[in-house]
């Protein structure tokens, strides 16, 4: 009997079980390299489909394969516990012997069982339930016997697999060794993150591979992007402007820093300093130095990337291997069994994007989710973040839950995964005052002397106008107006939605200025076009005004002649500064910091603590005028008082529970083991963790939002036109690639209201969401009410 893994859809053609296999083993092995994993991660892809070794498997398959309108339940034949059920027999049972043994069965083992789900608990909080152990050691797995024999005969002798099976436990043993003793369970934990995460890129790209038939083009080298780069810088090499002078500079010392180890260092380019290709600059030498395979700029604001991508890609003429990813256009991420033969949703989540590029422009969202979230499409992309370089921009937005949470993956990567990582801000947050601290280098700011440099910068002033009372959008209005009569152009920054939206009526029905509004509302393709129109009229001079929220505070290249910002943190009020004056071609320009009345924060926490924060520091500064609140000692003291506010928040606390948090979990899990023993006796396996239920409760974002596809311009609407059920693995691939820039992100009650409405339709069993044409307005986006052209379409 033929034992065949998958069926090419196109031609019938099979795919061999043992082909597949070996080769998933090879791509795990070279996954594995950077992460000193490839027998570990070898041996995942080695046995993760044994259990397809079954007269049963195959009679499944057969069925789905000839039957495809009445095809066999998904899921009714589970072929993804027999390796790690295996694994467990051989170095197991309970009594492994050796720690790293033990870990070997516990790590690669999870990964097998989880590859069509997620990671398994080793406890369950909720229930002090032991779900992998009831995988390996509870539930039977038809044909056992005679599926290792087949495996040993077709594959690897057993005698092979021993050896095999040994040097991954030696690769287990270094990396203990290599660990101070109170981080093993947690470096463990991003171990078993980063064996699962490469076994499911492994498998997905081997099934697509072969669906699709395709050869890969190796991509441009590094030092190919580098020379393309420095041929660029040399056209702005003798600038007169002193803000371009100083801004060479400092990408000449990016250059020359790039040359050190690999590591976690600062670069703290005041903002407008030109930081994006400064750190590019960094990346790309560092990368072509230290043979690192991918650059990754992780941002937080698609804003950001949708501008900062578009200049890399015309500097480096590179426009099919530098990627942006923003958003998850696929919704839904099932848990089912490979049955072979692949339907719809199953080529859409083999389609979705990995990361394998060299040059990725993605967001703190996107990055967290991918290790952190239990989609398992995220977690896919994790071991990705391996020898590579990675730029954090505007690294002061991490959320507090997320802190502990960024600053542990940070030193997993640069220390076990061989990346090297930049803090890149203009205002560096004091990550010192947290107790997970990042293990940043000594001397690791990039630019000496900064405070002095930071004072070279200064284009603005910050004007208080906050601190001796507050102003409603009627008082803003005139204030509003009042500048305008002085300066060409006007940026309003607020805190919440509804009062930019207010304000925005009331400034139209006052004023003949061209008054712009930019939403997230609004998809990435409908903004650009947006901040091209508002850049043009910017640099000719001509007089305009536009109202936003926090969205064009950071990486946005806007420079306006005035700015009034709504008091917030002092981050942000920085980040607002840096939209005024920008390229210095006035000596000074003022940005307005306001008290508004009508914004209510209460939903906004960490908003309303930056700003008593920032409301504090202005009263004291205003004691001293020959203080600026935006010097670097000022930001420093900020930072320290906002993370002491914060800091019972740090560990992400899991909601619902008595002192759980998120980094206990994915640890020791104190708690849960103290529960567990209580109940019963002491564990007998390793690894303690509640890494699914961790997953399950991680949100960046508090309230989950959902990708909508929308009918935006001709292109949009094309691109949505492509969708159907039909489409190969490639095409989908495409697709989701184009879908990204007409993606908005909609909150659950405004999924609901829009459902409600039949504003919204489901494609492909519902894991792809578009709108329905006529809620969505082509000047301020997402119309919930589907009224487009009333008053009241603003988000």
């Amino acid at each position: 009997m033929n034992f065949i893994a998958h069926v090419r859809e196109e031609d019938g053609r099979e795919q061999m079980l043992r082909d597949h296999l070996v080769e998933v083993k090879e791509l795990g092995e070279k996954f594995g390299e950077p992460l000193h994993l490839s027998y570990t991660i070898g041996l995942a892809g080695l046995l993760h489909d044994i259990g397809k070794y079954t007269v049963e498997f195959q009679t499944y398959l057969n069925e789905a394969v000839n039957n495809p309108d009445c095809p066999p339940k998904k899921g009714s034949v589970v072929h993804s516990r027999a390796g790690g059920k295996l694994l467990y027999d051989l170095l197991h049972n309970g009594k492994p012997g050796s720690l790293a043994k033990g870990l070997v069965a516990e790590i690669v083992g999870n990964a097998i069982i989880s590859h069509h789900a997620y990671i398994n608990d080793f406890i369950r909080p909720s229930d002090l339930d032991t779900p992998y152990r009831n995988s390996v050691v509870e539930k039977e797995v038809n044909e056992y016997h005679d599926l290792k024999q087949r495996f040993f005969r077709d594959v690897m002798k057993e005698e092979e697999l021993t050896e095999y099976i040994k040097k991954a436990i030696i690769e287990i043993d270094e990396i203990i060794n290599d660990t101070p003793q109170e981080e093993v369970y947690s470096t463990m934990s991003y171990v078993t993150k980063m064996v699962y995460s490469s076994l499911i890129d492994a498998d997905r790209t081997n099934t697509r591979d072969f669906e699709q038939n395709l050869k890969k083009t190796a991509p441009p080298s590094m030092n190919v992007y580098y020379n393309r780069l420095t041929t660029h810088l040399q056209q702005f090499e003798n600038p007169h402007n002193p803000i371009n002078k100083l801004r060479n500079e400092m990408s000449e010392i990016c250059d020359e820093f790039a040359e050190k180890p690999s590591g976690i260092y600062t670069l703290s380019i005041p903002t407008g300093g030109g930081k994006t290709l400064a750190s590019l600059r960094y990346a790309l030498k560092h990368a072509s130095l230290y043979s690192k395979e991918r650059i990754f700029f992780i941002v937080p604001f698609t804003t950001i990337i949708e501008q900062n991508a578009e200049e890399v890609r015309s500097i480096l003429q590179e426009y099919s291997y530098i990627l942006e990813h923003h958003s998850n256009v696929v919704t839904h991420d099932s848990e089912e069994e490979d049955e072979g033969a692949l339907d719809a949703h199953q080529k859409l989540k083999i389609a979705e994007e990995n990361w394998d590029t060299p040059i990725v422009f993605t967001t703190m969202v996107q990055y967290l989710n991918a290790i952190y979230h239990r989609k398992s499409s995220s977690a896919r992309r994790l071991h990705n973040l391996s020898n590579s370089v990675l730029i954090f921009d505007e690294v002061q937005k991490v959320p507090s839950d997320c802190v502990s949470l960024f600053n542990l993956s940070v030193n997993y990567l640069c220390h076990y995964a061989n990346s090297s990582a930049i803090l890149c801000t203009a205002t560096q947050p004091s990550l010192e005052y947290v107790h997970n601290k990042l293990k940043i280098q000594e001397d690791a700011e990039i630019i000496p002397h900064i405070e002095k440099i930071s004072r070279k910068f200064e284009r603005v002033d910050v004007v208080d106008c906050a601190t001796d009372g507050q102003m409603n959008n009627d008082d803003l209005k005139n204030f509003i107006l009042d500048k305008k009569d002085k300066e060409a152009s006007v940026l309003i920054i607020l805190n919440t939605k509804q009062v930019v939206k207010d304000l925005y009526h009331k400034m139209k029905e006052s004023t003949s200025y061209d008054i712009y509004h930019l939403s997230t509302a609004m998809c990435a393709e409908h903004r650009r076009n947006f901040i091209d129109k508002i850049n043009e009229k910017v640099k000719s001079g001509q007089d305009m005004i536009c109202i936003s929220t926090q969205l064009v505070e950071a990486g946005v290249d806007l420079d306006f002649d005035c700015v009034i910002r709504s008091a917030a943190g002092l981050d942000s009020i920085a980040q607002a500064a840096g939209r005024c004056n920008r390229n210095g071609k006035a000596e000074k320009k003022n940005v307005y910091v306001i008290n508004h009345s009508e914004e209510s924060l209460s939903k906004l926490k960490e908003m309303k603590i930056g700003k008593n924060i920032s409301l504090r520091l202005m009263k004291d500064i205003k004691k001293d005028p020959a203080k600026n609140i935006l010097e670097p000692y000022v930001m420093k003291r900020y930072f320290r008082e906002f993370y002491q506010e914060v800091q019972n928040r740090l560990d992400y606390p899991i909601p619902n529970t008595t002192d759980e948090t998120m980094i206990n979990w994915l640890s020791d899990n104190r708690i849960t083991v103290t529960n567990y023993v209580q109940r019963n006796d002491s564990p007998d396996f390793i690894l303690r963790n509640s890494i699914r239920s961790a997953a399950e409760k991680f949100q960046v974002i508090p309230d989950l939002t959902t990708s909508v596809i929308v009918p935006y311009c001709k292109e949009g609407k094309d691109v949505i036109a492509t969708l159907n059920d039909g489409q190969t693995i490639e095409e989908l691939s495409d697709f989701l690639k184009k879908a990204q820039k007409f993606s908005v992100n909609v909150f659950p009650h405004e999924l609901q209201t829009l459902q409600k409405k039949n504003g919204v339709r489901g494609y492909i069993d519902g894991s792809v969401k578009v709108l329905v044409e006529g809620f969505y307005d082509d000047e301020f986006g997402l119309a919930i009410s589907g009224e487009v052209g009333s008053g009241g379409l603003i988000y």
